[in-house]
């Protein structure tokens, strides 16, 4: 998911690189060193964003080291468009800040992510001296790169903490919910193979849950599965009454009673279920 956002970020930015040149009250704020280099690069993005929406594998966008080619490709590309436009004075290479935190996230590994951090560093110190060696730019342009730079290292490492803990959040948060249905599925396995029969009722007398030994004596002629949903009346008049009875008075009925003439004389006991709500369902 996030790897598909970052692809739209892609091809949304490539497009608005093109704009930018296209449009005449912003063609010359780019390419303005190199219109040619600028335009080049734009359709190159711009082509990789269609390649990587088609043809890469699903298993490739979960490898680091697809990931750091694409990260380093990237910054390659801004790096270039930047130089054709000015360098620092163009403002393009403030778009790594944002490479740089998407590798944060989407690279596993912190080593390498912060390996695409110092990536970025380099390449806009190195274009920046570049510039500067051509007459293109002055010695204190060196600053504002300095601490473009210093940023990146700080996005970087920023965004990695945060996404650890977010990791370990998600982490155990699986754990938790896998931990409940093993306990379910347990407490389900315990309930089916008592020996006594337990019902669970709802509110409005609907059988949420029955085991086994319940579905013998009550309808010993279909199985558990198929009665569950069912109006406890369905089952035994008499025992709905006396469910009615316990929840209205909070006593328990006395003295066995038989569902069917020659079946098993039955001795229910209720309990009641508070699981905070209003209206509690019944054991």
């Amino acid at each position: 998911m996030l790897y598909r956002i970052y692809l739209a970020y892609r091809a949304l930015l490539a497009a608005v690189f093109l704009l930018l040149l296209v449009i005449p009250t912003t063609s010359q704020l780019v390419g303005a060193l190199n219109t040619l280099q600028y335009l080049g690069t734009a359709l190159v993005f711009l082509a990789s964003c269609i390649l990587l929406l088609i043809t890469v594998p699903r298993q490739w966008q979960r490898s680091n080291t697809f990931l750091v080619l694409l990260f380093a490709f990237d910054i390659m590309a801004i790096i270039t468009l930047a130089d054709a436009s000015g360098g620092m004075s163009s403002g393009l290479p403030l778009l790594l800040a944002i490479a740089a935190a998407a590798s944060a996230v989407l690279i596993s590994n912190r080593t390498l992510a912060t390996l695409v951090a110092a990536l970025a560093v380099l390449a806009v110190l190195s274009d920046t001296i570049r510039l500067i060696s051509l007459g293109h730019l002055g010695i204190a342009d060196l600053f504002p790169a300095g601490l473009l730079g210093l940023l990146l290292f700080a996005v970087s490492t920023l965004v990695q903490i945060i996404a650890a803990r977010l990791g370990r959040a998600e982490a155990l948060a699986q754990a938790r919910t896998s931990d409940l249905y093993t306990l379910q599925r347990l407490n389900e396995q315990i309930v089916q193979s008592m020996q006594a029969g337990i019902l669970l009722v709802d509110p409005e007398e609907r059988v949420r849950i029955m085991n086994q030994a319940a579905s013998a004596m009550l309808m010993p002629d279909r199985p558990a599965a198929m009665e569950q949903g069912r109006d406890l009346n369905e089952y035994s008049a008499e025992l709905c009454r006396r469910l009615r009875d316990f929840r209205a008075t909070g006593i328990q009925a006395r003295g066995p009673f038989r569902i069917h003439p020659e079946g098993l004389e039955l001795v229910p006991r209720f309990r009641r279920l508070d699981n905070g709500d209003a209206e509690a369902q019944t054991l």
